[in-house]
């Protein structure tokens, strides 16, 4: 006959980490409609988080992390990108751009309208690669994204030899003539910098 033991076999969490268990979080929905707005303003997600703690006083009274946040405008977003495709993603790109106008993006429509490629990077990325834009390395393999449309990063090293983004983009194919589009569109965002050295994937096109 089986017995039931009410003494833990565990370790149990100390009262400080208490409040980063999953099972004490719970993001209300006042909470939610209130980090959305600030999303959609351009308030970055880790000072929404220092807001929250801020009011609140503790982890524990907010009742949400940084990873919460994060999660959770990933989810709308995806919902909002799943309802227009290429239309919607151009449309971030133009609302980025508005709010910001050292953001640069371009892309290409085929003849049926749909996304073919696309270039964007904001301010940080474009001082960072007219100081350290010497070298670029930019892998075509890195990601595919749902669409099997090959996710390329441009990334180089700063003088604290640690990796820094230039600039990033999607493409529809790994043809010659896609990539001689994307090289001269860096080069259009970075005032016609060309880079010292280039290391790429093993792709010829690229090459």
């Amino acid at each position: 006959m089986a017995a039931f033991m009410d003494d833990h076999n565990h370790l149990l969490a100390r009262p400080d980490k208490v409040p980063f268990m999953q099972s004490h979080r719970v993001v209300g929905n006042h909470q939610i409609a209130e980090i959305l707005a600030m999303e959609a303003a351009g308030i970055r997600k880790h000072i929404i988080v220092d807001n929250f703690i801020s009011r609140y006083g503790s982890y524990g009274k907010c009742g949400l992390v940084r990873r919460d946040v994060y999660n959770l405008c990933c989810r709308e977003k995806m919902k909002f990108i799943a309802k227009g495709d290429a239309d919607t993603a151009i449309g971030i790109m133009r609302s980025r751009k508005e709010k910001d106008t050292d953001f640069f993006f371009e892309y290409v429509l085929d003849k049926e309208g749909r996304l073919k490629s696309m270039f964007w990077c904001d301010a940080h990325p474009r001082r960072d690669y007219q100081l350290y834009g010497d070298v670029n390395v930019f892998d075509s393999t890195y990601k595919m994204t749902r669409y099997g449309m090959p996710f390329v990063p441009f990334v180089g090293v700063n003088n604290h030899r640690c990796t820094t983004v230039f600039g990033c983009a999607i493409v529809s194919d790994e043809t010659e003539a896609t990539y001689v589009w994307l090289l001269q569109t860096i080069l259009k965002a970075n005032c016609q910098k060309n880079p010292k050295s280039g290391i790429p994937d093993g792709n010829a096109a690229m090459i």
